[in-house]
């Protein structure tokens, strides 16, 4: 008789533990935050142009990052400029970053070639590339080929079907006033080609 009573107050402090625990777990899983992502936001107003410093930007833990600079820090952005000014609170938009280099050319010049002149047409808006030229020099053909640029950020490239078949691809480039002027004499006196620099 006694086993017996024993035997059913165990099974019901059994039945009772099991029981307190999945309301635990399942009031764990209704109250547990919302999953959150971390967003860069500006701590204060920064002008357009200005160099980004640490202190220009904190954290916000959002819910939908998209179209947003995520991370809880500046780290490779630091001295990247804004294209456009920020006040305290706004999210730093990747579309409005500009790197380093484009403090120092801070124009864009706007080009096409065909593919096969500048690495079968695999640029794409954030790399660099070195500009050849190839100019004739004398009446019986001789040609001489030079490097005329380094490091030549491309912003920007669509590649699209040439009307006389191949592939063309347009770029933008950040320049300043003396490489606007290098490219476009390239262009009209020689054949262009580019090499994309390696990270």
């Amino acid at each position: 008789m006694i086993a017996r009573l024993l035997d059913r107050v165990d099974v019901q402090t059994l039945t009772g533990v099991a029981l307190a625990a999945v309301a635990a777990a399942l009031v764990l899983v209704i109250t547990r935050p919302p999953h959150t992502v971390p967003v860069l936001v500006a701590a204060r107003d920064v002008g357009a142009g200005q160099p980004l410093a640490a202190s220009d930007v904190s954290v916000r833990r959002v819910d939908d990052p998209s179209g947003l600079v995520t991370g809880d820090a500046l780290g490779g952005l630091v001295d990247w400029t804004l294209a456009t000014s920020l006040a305290a609170g706004e999210p730093l938009l990747p579309s409005l970053l500009r790197e380093p280099q484009r403090a120092a050319m801070p124009d864009l010049f706007g080009f096409s070639l065909d593919a096969d002149h500048a690495v079968l047409g695999r640029i794409s808006g954030g790399d660099a590339v070195d500009v050849y030229v190839t100019w004739p020099v004398a009446a019986d053909a001789t040609r001489i080929t030079e490097r005329i640029a380094e490091g030549v950020l491309v912003t920007e490239t669509t590649t699209f079907e040439g009307a006389i078949g191949g592939n063309r691809i347009e770029l933008l480039v950040a320049v300043d006033a003396d490489l606007a002027a290098v490219l476009t004499a390239a262009l009209r006196g020689g054949e262009v080609d580019l090499v994309r620099v390696g990270p």
